[in-house]
């Protein structure tokens, strides 16, 4: 029989860190639109923890500064993105002050000046009723010269004024019927553009690094390289004539191309946690689960053959192995006692330590080095 595995001790459920004191809690999903580092302190200079790709969402804990947000990671820690990162509403100017207007605002009607009183017309004058003038003889109608003098004033009467015309008053001006055409139209209402919808928000997540390809075949010419983590608009699905399943997609930052639908899951699979038993071992850094392919974090398999050590516990006493996202969108894998299965692998001397591993790992690859398990026998 094969010699049982050297087993890490069970892990309890680890107390959540505590982050630093927050100025406005806000606990919701928001979607970084320009995206960003999520570094772990909320400073320009704290580490690197992982990049945030544009349109990706986060569950957003709060602000701890005005430049700063918090996020609450899936291990239960906490993470730090620029607060400019995410979609702000924008700012609105107060309007100004009655004291800082100069002049009537656009349309609106000045008041009306006060009518100017009307002078009365003044009264005719009434001239005094004159006697009536002698009518003149022959000797007299055939003079050329009034007569002067003394007796000249003393016989005539006084002149008779003349009654003044009285002022018209001026006519109104004519009314003029306005034809139907020439009349005002009433103003028709403008109604304004639609809102254009937003486009749809990407759907499926690239699980494994890939190629995005021209057309749904693998020899197609290559249009882009796929990451993992990446987020994609499902456009549709084609099926190849090698009986490939493939999805044509969008990328958010790229042009559309051809991809194999196996290395898609949804955006609700992509965050959610995989529950399992182990079916196949690819190595000591890649499981199966179900339909899913698991790459364990921070590990750096060695050699296929010394997976056997494991195997039958993994396929065994380990199952089901829950398995949790990571931030570089790998995962941490625990089994049924909820014992760490990256530490499994390195514990015997079949993974070593990668990029990123948490100090236990680098323990347990001490003690597999000094124990002389798996790739280690050979090292001196």
């Amino acid at each position: 029989p094969a010699p049982a595995p050297a087993l890490p001790p069970a892990l309890t459920a680890p107390t959540p860190p505590m982050g630093p004191p927050l100025i406005e809690r806000l606990d919701t999903i928001m979607t970084a639109v320009a995206g960003g580092d999520v570094r772990a302190a909320p400073e320009p200079g704290a580490a690197l923890l992982f990049v945030m790709s544009p349109g990706a969402s986060a569950f957003v804990t709060g602000r701890v500064t005005p430049e700063w947000m918090q996020l609450r990671l899936i291990d239960g820690g906490f993470g730090y993105l620029a607060a400019a990162a995410f979609t702000t509403p924008p700012s609105v100017n107060p309007l100004p002050s009655n004291s800082n207007l100069t002049a009537n605002p656009a349309g609106a009607t000045a008041p009306a000046a006060p009518a100017a009183p009307t002078a009365p017309l003044p009264a005719s004058p009434v001239s005094p009723t004159a006697p009536a003038a002698p009518t003149a003889t022959a000797d007299t109608q055939g003079a050329d010269t009034a007569p002067s003098g003394p007796s000249a004033q003393t016989g005539s009467s006084a002149p008779i004024a003349p009654t003044p015309s009285p002022t018209p008053s001026p006519a109104p001006p004519p009314v003029v019927q306005a034809s139907p055409s020439t009349q005002a139209t009433p103003p028709v209402p403008v109604t304004p553009p639609p809102t254009p919808e937003p486009p749809p928000a990407p759907d499926f997540v690239a699980e494994r690094a890939g190629v995005l390809r021209n057309a749904p075949s693998s020899r197609a010419l290559q249009v882009a390289q796929i990451r993992p983590g990446q987020r994609f608009t499902m456009i549709k699905e084609r099926r190849s004539n090698d009986q490939q399943i493939w999805a044509e997609v969008k990328p958010v930052d790229g042009a559309p191309g051809f991809m194999l639908r196996k290395d898609l899951v949804t955006a609700a699979e992509w965050d959610a946690p995989v529950n399992g038993a182990v079916t196949r071992i690819v190595d000591a850094a890649t499981l199966v689960i179900g339909e899913r392919t698991i790459r364990l974090g921070a590990l750096e398999a060695g050699p296929v053959r010394f997976v056997d050590v494991v195997r039958p516990w993994l396929l065994g006493a380990a199952s089901p192995v829950t398995c949790e996202r990571r931030p570089d969108a790998a995962f941490d894998c625990f089994s049924a006692d909820r014992r760490d299965l990256g530490e499994t692998m390195i514990l015997n001397g079949l993974a070593r330590a990668g990029a990123g591993a948490p100090a236990f790992y680098l323990e347990a690859q001490d003690k597999a080095r000094q124990g002389k398990k798996g790739l280690w026998r050979s090292a001196r």
